[in-house]
């Protein structure tokens, strides 16, 4: 008797044993999202990692040798741009390319975010929030490299009096343009370099010891607990390869999210990755003396050292990479961020050379609009 209960005992253990292998195979795999990129995720955060740091380095700096005068992003914000956000909802029907050509186009806009369309409520944070006019990120989409959605919002940022009667200057908006375009036109050339290796999804399953004793030494139903550990990430795969970075700081956040055309340069050697900011729109995520009366070129080699903040997160990780596309206004090493003297024309120029890039794009879609996009205004609140 003795003996054949614990014969049950053991079978039913070998039983449990098993199912429990089964589950944690079942729950343990790696496969590689083979329709997404390392370098772009579902929050519209972008970097672009190159295999080679061997080049001339484009520098975003204004034409001409100037002495810049760095302001706070609200203050610019106050002063340059309009209070008012229209938005337009645009789905299959409509030509994105031809909207957003047009968009750039128009002498009155500052700047547009594409929003993806939500299936379900997300807070901001978890939002696809998107610069569709920075010339980076335009570029990277008209090379194939990344997808934005095909349906969602744009909200579209308009230029205040202020800058309007500025941009009338049509020699110095010109100016700025033919540089900026020659400038960009380097970055571009170094697409060859761009590292496109998918993201890999790993999930590994485990049990703690105790719990597998447990089912060894008490294998009865009712008296089972056992908890499934599961610990999943995404990572970019050959991550050493990466020698060096343009991130486009595409988005300006605090209580509302404004689009910015700033670029950050970074560098991996030996340690933690050194950065500058480039054009007359910075990041407040690189130390540099922004706000101290020395031109573009003395600011850099004055930069401390380069130091990249990331927030919680390793500024040598995917996820810090990713932070530094969205400059967080409320956590700035300097609030002084933005060249007052430069930043009107300087947007204005990214803004036309995105537009040239997607009016390329736009081909025969000019006519393919099939229904007109729908039309919300809103005010920034004080």
């Amino acid at each position: 008797m003795f003996n054949n209960s614990m014969k049950g005992v053991s079978a039913l253990s070998f039983a449990l044993m098993a199912s429990v292998k089964d589950l944690l195979k079942t729950n343990t795999f790696e496969e590689i999202q083979k329709d997404g990129i390392s370098f772009f995720n579902d929050k519209g955060d972008i970097y672009l990692p190159l295999a080679t740091r061997n080049f001339e380095t484009p520098l975003f700096d204004p034409p001409g040798r100037a002495q810049p005068n760095f302001i706070d992003f609200r203050e610019f914000r106050s002063m340059y741009l309009s209070k008012d956000i229209t938005t337009i909802t645009y789905d299959e029907s409509i030509s994105l390319p031809a909207l957003l050509t047009k968009l750039a186009e128009e002498p009155s806009i500052y700047g547009v975010i594409l929003e993806e369309k939500s299936k379900k409520s997300h807070s901001r944070e978890d939002k696809f929030l998107f610069n569709p006019l920075h010339p980076l990120n335009t570029f990277l989409i008209a090379s194939g490299i990344i997808d934005i959605p095909k349906e969602g919002k744009l909200h579209i940022f308009e230029w205040s009096g202020t800058s309007k009667s500025l941009l009338e200057n049509e020699t110095k908006v010109n100016r700025f343009f033919e540089h900026y375009q020659k400038e960009y036109a380097k970055l571009f050339e170094l697409a060859p370099h761009i590292i496109k290796e998918p993201i890999k999804r790993k999930r590994i399953a485990s049990i703690s010891n105790g719990d597998i004793s447990s089912l060894i030494d008490f294998p009865f139903i009712e008296m089972i607990n056992t908890d499934i550990m599961i610990e999943e990430n995404t990572h970019a795969g050959r991550g050493n390869n990466i020698k060096s970075f343009f991130i486009p700081t595409q988005l300006a956040i605090d209580s509302i999210a404004t689009p910015y055309y700033g670029l950050i340069y970074m560098e991996k050697r030996s340690g933690s990755p050194k950065g500058i900011s480039l054009t007359p729109m910075y990041s407040g995520n690189i130390n540099a003396f922004n706000g101290e009366e020395r031109d573009y070129s003395e600011n850099r080699a004055r930069a401390s050292s380069g130091n990249v903040c990331t927030g919680s997160y390793n500024n040598d990780s995917r996820k810090g990479w990713f932070t530094l596309s969205k400059v967080n206004l409320g956590s700035m090493f300097y609030p002084d961020i933005v060249d007052e003297k430069s930043a009107v024309y300087f947007a204005e120029a990214s803004k036309q050379i995105s537009g040239e890039i997607w009016k390329a794009l736009r081909g025969e879609d000019v006519e393919s609009s099939s229904s007109e996009p729908e039309v919300e205004t809103e005010t920034q609140a004080e």
